[in-house]
């Protein structure tokens, strides 16, 4: 499920001129040891790439997905939905690397 939200930038809203666009989806955790370590590091890593506000909620706990430690405290297991939202100029294009970083966890089971 993907949710995008466009907001116009009007003179005298400086907030709405830095934060043209917010996207949030819904992607599951397809990793078979969940998100785990290794796999929290792989997700922070990509999405600290971004000038967005990248946010993560399991729908009980929202966390800063740029960082480790909190990626780690949702104890995501394999098939939590997890909530991407992603706010700034970049929004489209964070949701989209952290779509293929998850995406390429389905893969990983198969090995």
């Amino acid at each position: 499920m993907v949710i995008v939200s466009f907001t116009t930038a009007e003179p005298g809203f400086p907030a709405l001129e830095k934060n043209p666009m917010k996207i949030i989806e819904q992607i599951p955790v397809l990793h078979r040891l969940g998100l785990h370590l290794r796999a929290a590091a792989e997700l922070a890593r990509v999405a600290g790439r971004f000038k967005s506000k990248v946010e993560v909620s399991n729908g009980y706990r929202q966390v800063n997905g740029k960082s480790l430690l909190d990626l780690l405290t949702l104890g995501a297991i394999y098939g939590t939905l997890l909530e991407f939202s992603a706010d700034g100029e970049d929004a489209s294009e964070a949701i989209r690397g952290i779509r293929g970083v998850l995406d390429s966890w389905k893969e990983w089971n198969s090995i």
